[in-house]
């Protein structure tokens, strides 16, 4: 007898007892000759899976080549205007003492020498109470007050306050006094940063109210009055501005962290100097170059997936499953032709650069970006502006000098090389927002924003809906199979039982004869 075995349908069955076929093989057999148009079904599914997620890989080497440009096109989140901080114009700077002043650059500094010379550091402003026994010792008793007042120099009105605590029927302890004044709701400038910081010292027998401004500078001096009595300050309590002297210029500030002197400069300083120290700016040729390298490393990406697609095996004579793809070849297309365009600025007539070549950057075998590293270097060193601008956008300017305008009002663009691969990548990836050209979002009828659908998305849910057909011809051609096995197993055992009912009147038919 044959094994207990078991169909589509999960139901056991027993085949050739009577007849001593094998009929589970025979029903298998059957049902794989039948299941054939299925094979096919499930391959057609299979490629497309492949496809989908190839494409799904290729949409992300895209998204990576959009970010880079982002990362060095020097505009805005939209692209609807320049950026609040340079992303490819990079400075560094040193300075011949940095225990005594230091300096953060951005790209709106200039590059060269600057000679600083401290002559003083800007001071907060301190005072120290008499002494008291503990922190719990009431310091002001039924309505005593403490007053901190502010008496900016210059001349000028307060900057903060007053501060005035009022002590009530219970007196105020030294703990709660200091609660008090830095919780104020009038410990604030006009910007709501706090002016005063209150606080206990403990010399080991005896406790001090100290009180501090908490911001240097003139500006924030004040004086102290009411019940609780204070040290006379010394010369060294009062608050001073910082002066200095920059580029023979002399400077006064409230601050000993200085950002309005030089454009993209901020001068940190730390301690007085007895002569001229000197700051110097220049290029970050390394900063620069790992963000183009970012750039061409993602363009790369990009190009080497798409040739790897095209390219024919020279065993198989077969192109890659996107071979044939005509997005593919269209897109490899558009990012080729935005590298090796020439770029012009209609401001810009006597530009130093007309394309990414001219400062090291060529297509190299297979259509990949190769670096001139020395060329990209001299580049940025002799003029880093140019080469930012080269790759961000420049508003056009008519025969007159004039800014050109759209219909709208809207100042029109001359493409750099980042912003161009910006604005061709876009609608071709994934879902994006509809923007107008001053970067705003276009609504729709019900006043909803519109999202565009890129191209590689609306392929990605083409290759969705196909496979969901798929999924479903294949689920009914397997509710087909079952049927149709259940209907084969029957008919066996319809035969088993008649070959079972013939053997058996043969059987009866042999002892009569007998």
């Amino acid at each position: 007898m044959d094994p207990v075995e078991f169909g589509l349908a999960a139901r056991p069955t027993f085949g050739g007892i009577a007849t001593g076929l094998d009929t589970n093989a025979l029903v298998q057999q059957l049902i794989s000759v039948e299941r054939e148009p299925l094979r096919r079904i499930e391959a057609r599914k299979a490629v497309l899976e492949n496809q989908r997620s190839l494409y799904q890989d290729f949409n992300t080497r895209l998204l990576a080549l959009r970010d880079a440009a982002r990362a060095i096109d020097n505009r805005n989140t939209t692209g609807s205007d320049v950026s609040l901080a340079e992303e490819l114009l990079e400075f560094r700077s040193s300075t011949t003492d940095e225990d005594r002043v230091t300096a953060t650059v951005t790209g709106d500094a200039t590059p060269g020498n600057v000679d600083v010379d401290i002559t003083q550091l800007a001071r907060a402003s301190l005072r120290r109470s008499t002494t008291f026994a503990a922190a719990d010792t009431v310091v002001l008793t039924d309505t005593q007050n403490l007053t901190i007042t502010s008496t900016p120099g210059g001349g000028g009105g307060p900057t903060f306050g007053p501060i005035s605590i009022t002590a009530g029927s219970g007196g105020l302890t030294a703990e709660e006094l200091v609660d008090l004044i830095n919780t104020s709701t009038d410990n604030a400038d006009a910007d709501g940063e706090k002016a005063m910081n209150a606080s206990l010292l403990f010399d080991g027998t005896d406790y001090r109210l100290i009180l501090q401004s908490a911001q240097t500078g003139t500006e924030f001096e004040y004086s102290v009055s009411g019940d609780l009595s204070f040290d006379a300050p010394a010369a060294e309590d009062l608050a001073q501005d910082a002066n200095i002297t920059v580029l023979g210029v002399s400077v006064t500030r409230g601050s000993n962290t200085i950002d309005d002197v030089l454009d993209g400069v901020t001068l940190n300083l730390f301690g007085t100097t007895t002569s001229a120290e000197t700051l110097t700016i220049s290029a970050d040729t390394a900063a620069v170059e790992d963000n183009i390298r970012a750039f061409t490393d993602a363009y790369n990406s990009v190009i080497d997936f798409v040739e790897g697609q095209f390219q024919v095996d020279s065993e198989t004579f077969r192109s890659g499953p996107l071979g044939g793809d005509a997005t593919l070849r269209f897109i490899q297309s558009q990012v080729r032709a935005a590298i090796s365009d020439e770029y012009t600025f209609s401001d810009r007539p006597n530009f130093p650069f007309s394309g990414l070549a001219s400062i090291g950057i060529r297509t190299g075998a297979g259509g990949r970006i190769e670096i001139d590293s020395d060329t990209l270097r001299d580049a940025i060193e002799n003029d880093p502006t140019a080469v930012r601008d080269l790759f961000t956008s420049i508003q056009q300017v008519d025969g007159m000098g004039d800014p050109v305008v759209d219909g709208n009002g809207d100042p029109v663009f001359d493409e750099g090389v980042a912003t161009r691969f910006t604005s061709l990548l876009e609608p071709l990836l994934s879902r994006y927002d509809v923007l107008d050209e001053s970067g705003d979002p276009v609504l729709d009828a019900s006043g909803n924003p519109m999202i565009g659908v890129g191209v590689l998305e609306a392929r990605n849910d083409a290759f969705g809906r196909q496979i969901a057909i798929l999924d479903e011809s294949i689920g009914r051609f397997e509710a087909s199979l079952a049927q149709r096995e259940q209907s084969l197993l029957l008919r066996f055992s319809q035969l088993e039982a008649a070959v079972s009912a013939l053997q058996a009147q043969s059987q009866f038919l042999s002892q009569a004869a007998r």
